[in-house]
């Protein structure tokens, strides 16, 4: 598959060179290999040749002057920010403390205490939402945590899982086992 090729130049140096075969096709019909050599021969003629044009290219970029050096852009003008509208409050995290009566409204009170302890007095947490300027999405599920906060803290009747040792409230089926565990 290797072949070497000895050569000599005009000038008395000789050249050793390894030539290395390729299958680069399997054709039935000598015709149609023929057309594949020749495809190749000149696409390779067609490199060479754009080879020979980057290279002269390149040489008369070398030979020109150097140009001046490009000067830096000027900095583009800053657009003003456009207007905001005001940012909904951020929710802070409400003690897990029971919901006061009607009258516990202090002025140390945050909005999220406030609208915990009006949906605790009944009211819609729709209608809590827009007089406090939360969207209801957020505050329903706010509201949906600070509920189980209250009700673990207050229930206390959570026992260790025998098995993973999470805290699980227990039930008449699987009274030592957490869900997870009792399900296998």
């Amino acid at each position: 598959m290797n072949d070497i090729l000895i050569s000599e130049s005009g000038d008395g140096d000789v050249f050793v060179d390894r030539i290395v075969r390729n299958r680069l096709g399997s054709f039935r019909d000598r015709a149609h290999a023929e057309l594949f050599a020749d495809a190749l021969k000149t696409s390779q003629a067609d490199q060479a040749g754009e080879l020979t044009v980057q290279a002269a290219a390149l040489e008369k970029a070398a030979q020109k002057p150097s140009d001046p050096k490009p000067q830096p852009a000027a900095p583009k003008p800053r657009q003003p920010a456009p207007e905001t509208t005001e940012p909904e409050p951020i929710l802070e995290e409400a003690s897990a403390e029971p919901v006061g009566a009607e009258g516990a409204s202090t002025s140390r009170c945050t909005p999220i205490q406030e609208a915990f302890r009006r949906i605790g007095n009944g009211e819609k947490i729709g209608v809590v939402a827009d007089d406090l300027g939360f969207s209801m999405g957020v505050l329903r599920g706010k509201w949906a945590h600070h509920c189980r906060t209250v009700q673990a803290d207050a229930g206390g009747a959570q026992d260790e899982c025998v098995i993973c040792a999470k805290p699980f409230t227990p039930s008449d089926s699987s009274p030592d086992k957490c869900a997870r565990c009792a399900r296998g």
